[in-house]
């Protein structure tokens, strides 16, 4: 008995977890941490998007407004705002509601809908936009207003939100 738990006790002694792996070191890699601080982004409305007077309509119909300084289309003017970022590094725009909506009052009556939003620095625009930084960028909005047939005349207002990061 004594002979076989002494034997029993140096296979346990031999080939235990501890001395099986006590031949084996650690390995280790070091890494390091990066991290890039951009400057804040600064977004300053310079107008308000503004459709055209138009009369009431006998049958639905969109209006476009295009994101230009100056919309040659007649139906208005685009929002436009100044932004600025770290020159040289990528943005996007985007709004921060797809679908706007559009009424007479604070209780919205006779809604219409605006969506299809564009955003461009001038040119046909896209969605969202994706732009770089210069000194400082002036972005402009345009959208497709709905209008239905015999839509209610009267002073329609409703807002959104220009939504800009870096990439």
């Amino acid at each position: 008995m004594f002979k076989k738990t002494t034997v029993m006790i140096l296979m346990f002694a031999l080939f235990s977890p501890a001395m099986l792996y006590a031949k084996h070191s650690p390995v280790s890699s070091p890494f390091s941490f990066s991290l890039k601080v951009q400057p804040a982004i600064s977004i300053t409305l310079v107008g308000n998007m503004a459709f055209s007077a138009v009369s009431v309509p006998a049958a639905a119909t969109d209006v476009i407004l295009l994101p230009l300084a100056s919309n040659t289309n007649g139906n208005g003017s685009a929002a436009s705002f100044t932004v600025t970022g770290k020159a040289g590094e990528y943005f996007t725009a985007s709004v921060q509601n797809a679908t706007t909506v559009l009424g007479i009052g604070e209780a919205l009556a006779n809604p219409m809908s605006a969506d299809s939003f564009l955003i461009g620095e001038g040119g046909a625009g896209s969605y969202p936009y994706i732009g770089t930084f210069g000194v400082s960028n002036t972005i402009y909005v345009g959208c497709t207003l709905h209008m239905t047939a015999s839509q209610a005349a009267g002073d329609y207002a409703g807002s959104n939100s220009l939504l800009v990061s870096y990439n």
